[in-house]
């Protein structure tokens, strides 16, 4: 009988182990939110595409990929739809469904200020200043929203992207938006501005992950630690980021 229960274990085991092997996790991103996110006609690529796939290939995990207005991304993971969304920094929401992972993407987030409405020293113009005079803007969903709204922003727009958040600039809706840096840069080119026409303001740096459900990794107890074990070797943060 004993012999049995070891051999039943053992089958049980490997067998548990082949369907963690095939299985395909899930996992959501935005549709375009270049550099790190791009759309393309095969899918999807961007720096975070390429660092997610680096390291699922390093430990030998198949996956899919579905491009997501941002939000429906993590409402998709909270429910079990979705194994996981990235790119994605902390935040005390999605910790309350989910896990992040180690993380491997910078992120600074940056007010930009359209320099020839400006009409004090450009030194004047730091964040305790614009929270205390400007009107500013965000984008739904996003970190950078939730931290002027903890902050204590006057906020005035709310938009769908970042693309948006630059239209919002141009027409005077508001004086000052927030969002990340290499996205806002990444935007200016499709439009008539140059990045010089800004006033460039940090605010704080939060790198990112994936998030993975909770539900996902209680029935894959030793994925995280698989996942995050291979994060170094693909990570795009830089020592003078850390």
């Amino acid at each position: 009988m004993r012999v049995l229960f070891c051999l039943l274990l053992l089958a049980y085991s490997v067998n548990l182990f082949a369907f963690e092997r095939d299985y395909i996790v899930r996992l959501g991103s935005e549709v375009e939110w270049a550099p790190y996110h791009v759309s393309t006609a095969k899918g999807a690529d961007g720096m975070s595409v390429r660092a997610v796939a680096c390291i699922m290939a390093r430990i030998n995990q198949p996956y899919t990929i579905d491009k997501l207005p941002w939000k429906r991304a993590q409402v998709m993971t909270k429910v079990g739809q979705l194994d996981g969304f990235f790119s994605a920094s902390k935040s005390d929401d999605r910790d309350i469904f989910a896990v992040q992972s180690k993380v491997f993407l910078p992120q600074k987030r940056s007010f930009f200020l359209l320099k020839s409405r400006l009409t004090k020293p450009l030194e004047t113009y730091t964040p305790e200043y614009i929270k205390q005079h400007l009107l500013t803007a965000g984008r739904q969903g996003s970190n950078a929203l939730h931290s002027l709204e903890n902050h204590g922003y006057n906020i005035a727009v709310k938009t769908r992207d970042t693309a948006s958040l630059i239209e919002v600039l141009k027409h005077h809706r508001a004086d000052a938006i927030l969002d990340n840096e290499l996205v806002l840069l990444n935007d200016i080119k499709g439009t008539t501005f140059k990045p010089s026409d800004f006033l460039i303001v940090a605010l704080e740096e939060h790198p990112m992950g994936v998030y993975f459900a909770k539900e996902f990794l209680q029935k894959r107890p030793q994925f995280l630690a698989d996942f995050n074990r291979e994060v170094d070797a693909c990570t795009l943060i830089s020592s003078s980021d850390a």
